[in-house]
């Protein structure tokens, strides 16, 4: 008997610490509502899908308007997820409390950043594209050129000049910058994506047999093309 009696004082005790415990954990109605926009052009995002891990909620899209709203009941925080097709997923743990009002800004995964010479015109110019940026992101980067004969120089002219020491990248994305002829052929020819504030030394010595990791060990670039020079540079 005293076995039985000591087995059922733990029952009663354990389901007095269940009933605690919910009640210490009181749900809350929740109501989140907001808007999904794109973090770069700050465009709403149609139909992106907003879920709530282990919930019975069905998950919910946002509208024409980029906006969406769910309610639940919750004790506990939530993790709340937004996806969208050609976007990173985001994730926002929310706490538990009566409103919440949202501004999600969903993100492209990161290209890889890549600088191309698509035209050349000796004696005239030199043109080209990039690739991996936004548009908001082009005024803040320049092309630096290079051309390798005995060692590298800055081309066509060590000046911080547009169109003659760099050029900017225009809103299409292309770039331009003049080139000139002095006699005599280079090797190789370098474009280099870099910041605007990044210092183009006017000459690199080579110092190895390998011309190409002297000039890019010198200046701090993001995207790199080094070809064969065309005739005429």
């Amino acid at each position: 008997m005293r076995t039985g009696l000591k087995i059922s004082a733990f029952i009663v005790a354990a389901l007095l610490q269940q009933s605690l415990v919910r009640a210490q954990e009181k749900e809350v109605v929740m109501i989140v509502s907001g808007h999904v926009k794109d973090s770069v052009t700050d465009s709403p995002i149609e139909q992106a899908t907003i879920a709530v891990s282990n919930s019975d909620i069905s998950p919910v899209q946002t509208d024409k308007n980029g906006k969406f709203k769910f309610i639940i009941l919750a004790s506990k925080p939530i993790l709340m997820r937004v996806t969208k097709e050609g976007y990173a997923a985001y994730e926002k743990l929310l706490e538990p409390q009566g409103k919440i009002e949202l501004t999600i800004k969903l993100e492209k995964p990161s290209s890889r950043k890549s600088v191309a010479m698509t035209e050349f015109r000796s004696k005239s110019y030199i043109s080209g594209r990039v690739e991996g940026l936004s548009t908001s992101e082009y005024r803040d980067y320049k092309i630096l050129v290079y051309v390798l004969t005995d060692k590298w120089y800055i081309h066509p002219w060590a000046e911080n000049a547009e169109g003659r020491g760099y050029a900017s990248i225009r809103d299409d994305g292309t770039w331009r910058i003049s080139t000139v002829w002095r006699g005599y052929q280079a090797y190789r020819v370098a474009f280099l994506l870099t910041k605007r504030t990044t210092y183009a030394p006017p000459t690199v010595n080579v110092v190895s047999e390998n011309p190409d990791s002297d000039l890019l060990s010198k200046i701090h670039f993001e995207a790199e093309s080094i070809i064969e020079a065309p005739e005429g540079i």
